[in-house]
């Protein structure tokens, strides 16, 4: 019974965090309708590894002459021009004939980097500055052994000069629609250097952890499912615990009552 109640109060913990996880989600796009800001008109690319090793084969086989930020460009300008309009409005549609990029943004795997800065700028602020040599070792080494993998683009934020654009990749190339998290029935994959790329709605720039955009979903969605995991294994400890200090006070209670008849024992 005891372990029945633990593994109860488990599943309403777990129940409780996804339940705000829906309402943080729900407020959110509560706060996007209201709001514009350069999130509407941007969509996120990921950039595997076999696509970077594409484009640096062509480079050096002289297949390509453009950058990486050019060949991105050239192919969203021209699939998305392709593409039904899902605005519904004709001028709307007459307007997206000049559907461009506005800029574009990459993230690197550079979050060991990041976070060496990070702390050194910690050091500098709290004054100490006999630390900081340490600090710029670190980084000098960081920088030497892993100068390939830091120039690595892991993802690109590419902004649309108008909304159009973005309704017809949210429209095809999201697996997700952004509106209600449902399933995309008219989902196709963006094919980027040779392979098929994830596409997703970009977050607010100031919510961009420029660190994190290395971490894959998957190791992602195993993090989430470990530290569930833990936190769900400490509730169900805790409730035993609780539970066996409750079973030992009742059964002292009775061996020692708090009130004793004297009299009675004479």
């Amino acid at each position: 019974m005891v372990i029945f109640l633990g593994m109860l109060i488990s599943l309403k913990f777990n129940l409780a965090i996804n339940y705000l996880e829906k309402m943080q989600a729900f407020s959110y796009k509560k706060w996007d309708i209201d709001t514009c800001t350069p999130a509407d008109y941007t969509i996120q690319l990921d950039i595997s590894e076999k696509q970077y090793e594409n484009y640096k084969d062509s480079l050096a086989n002289g297949e390509y002459a453009k950058s990486l930020d050019e060949i991105i460009i050239d192919t969203l300008e021209t699939e998305v021009a392709k593409l039904d309009s899902k605005l519904g409005s004709s001028h709307m549609a007459a307007a997206a004939d000049g559907i461009e990029v506005a800029s574009i943004t990459f993230g690197y795997k550079n979050g060991e980097l990041i976070r060496a800065l990070r702390d050194r700028g910690a050091l500098i602020g709290a004054g100490a500055f006999h630390k900081v040599p340490e600090k710029d070792d670190l980084l000098n080494t960081i920088i030497e052994q892993d100068i390939d993998k830091l120039q690595q683009p892991v993802c690109a934020f590419v902004t649309f000069t108008q909304q159009e654009a973005y309704e017809r990749c949210e429209g095809h190339y999201l697996k997700y629609l952004r509106t209600d998290g449902s399933v995309n029935t008219e989902y196709e994959p963006l094919m980027l250097l040779g392979e098929p790329t994830t596409v997703t709605a970009a977050p607010e720039p100031s919510n961009v952890i420029w660190e994190n955009l290395e971490v894959t979903p998957v190791q992602r969605g195993c993090r989430k499912t470990g530290v569930t995991l833990l936190i769900t294994l400490f509730i169900f400890l805790t409730f035993l615990l609780y539970s066996a200090l409750k079973s030992r006070a009742g059964e002292n209670k009775l061996k020692y009552p708090t009130k004793v008849d004297c009299e009675g024992i004479v």
